[in-house]
Parts: C-alpha cells; structure tokens; sequence
C-alpha cells in the first residue's frame, strides 16, 4: 500500500461543541513532535509523564484520547 496516495483522515475533533479549555503539558512529549520511544509498545511501553492546569474548578475528571492523523487507515488510529 503505498501510504502517499491514501485518504487523509478526518478530525474527529472539529464536529464536537466548544467547551472550557485548560492546559495539557509533557516533560516526555513536545507539540506536533513524535512520540518517544520510551511511549511506544516497540519501546519501553511507559506512559507519558502528564500535567492539567487551567482547568474549570468543577472538573471531576479527565479522559485523555490520541489521534494519528499519520496512521496507515483512512480513520486514524
């Protein structure tokens, strides 16, 4: 399959409504870099270290979802 020419995947982000925002920061990941070895499954398999700050004081909880846009299905990964 030659990955140049299949469709690019869709955001399924941008169809969900706007909601109060907060800040996500990594001492293990860097925005739009990829993700360390140590993160993968063919790595260490280790999970990023991950900080919240920002966030609306009634939160309760936080689900954390990831998208690669470079995944070799129409959908991503």
């Amino acid at each position: 399959m030659d990955l140049n020419s299949r469709p690019l995947a869709l955001d399924p982000y941008e169809a969900l409504p706007q909601l109060p925002t907060f800040i996500l920061t990594s001492a293990d990941m860097t925005t739009g870099g990829q993700m360390p070895t140590a993160q993968i499954a063919a790595g260490e398999n280790l999970s990023p270290q991950l900080s919240w700050s920002g966030f609306p004081k009634e939160t309760k909880s936080f689900l954390l979802t990831c998208f690669d846009p470079d995944a070799p299905t129409p959908s991503g990964f």
